[in-house]
């Protein structure tokens, strides 16, 4: 069970229902996805808490090393007091009094007048269209549909296969996928394959669909995705 601020917990895999009531009543921002979270905990570092009907989270900047506040909820009365007292916190704690990845709906709430407030570009999700990538039509999709067409003609016996995510077999395909994508660009995201191996970790009944691309009898490139509510999807991984 989360505990209630200024108490904090490590993420666990069994905090998965009590995180997504949270946020299942939002648009779905990847920062506070579940798996995403689970994912991208690599060092074990994501800490949860939770005030009159808010999460909070305490996540790790992956620069400096040190910890940074952010929290998502449905109270939006309280937001602005939910943001003193995390403030009031960090304070305490020798940190800059600053919170990130703070959604966008729950700016609105906030007294703009007592709180500096920026737009964060690097950290924006990136919202595609699937009836557009489906289809490539129009001009801005002209490479991507010259590219589409070229590996139909080239790779006929190309196939798209749905994975078993509970087979060890394909954890193992896809690591070495990616592995291979790694080697051929000549540098290494270790921190994707110590991801990857958390993913693998989710039970199979909870866990996003995983996506195969054959080639003849070789697997070249895979794709996770998870199906969310109001018709979104987050893809995970993929290469």
């Amino acid at each position: 069970m989360i505990p209630t601020f200024p108490k904090f917990k490590s993420l666990e895999l069994s905090d998965r229902a009590e995180v997504e009531r949270f946020t299942s009543r939002h648009p779905p921002y990847s920062d506070y996805n579940f798996t995403s979270l689970w994912c991208w905990d690599i060092y074990d570092r994501v800490l949860l808490s939770k005030l009159d009907g808010h999460l909070i989270v305490q996540f790790t900047d992956d620069t400096t090393a040190e910890p940074f506040y952010s929290f998502f909820g449905s109270n939006t009365e309280f937001s602005a007091k939910l943001a003193d007292k995390v403030f009031s916190k960090m304070e305490h704690d020798g940190l800059k009094p600053a919170l990130r990845l703070v959604p966008e709906n729950m700016i609105g709430v906030l007294d703009h007048g007592r709180f500096h407030i920026e737009d964060d570009p690097d950290n924006h999700d990136y919202i595609i269209s699937l009836e557009k990538i489906m289809t490539f039509q129009g001009n801005a999709f002209q490479r991507h549909r010259y590219l589409s067409n070229c590996f139909k003609k080239q790779y006929l016996n190309a196939q798209i296969v749905e994975f078993d995510v509970g087979d060890k077999f394909t954890h193992r395909m896809i690591e070495r996928v990616s592995a291979t994508w790694q080697q051929n660009k000549g540098y290494s995201v270790n921190h994707e394959q110590k991801a990857l191996k958390r993913l693998f970790q989710i039970d199979h009944m909870q866990a996003p669909n995983y996506y195969g691309l054959y080639i003849k009898n070789d697997l070249v490139a895979f794709h996770v995705v998870e199906t969310l509510c109001n018709n979104y999807a987050i893809g995970h991984f993929m290469k």
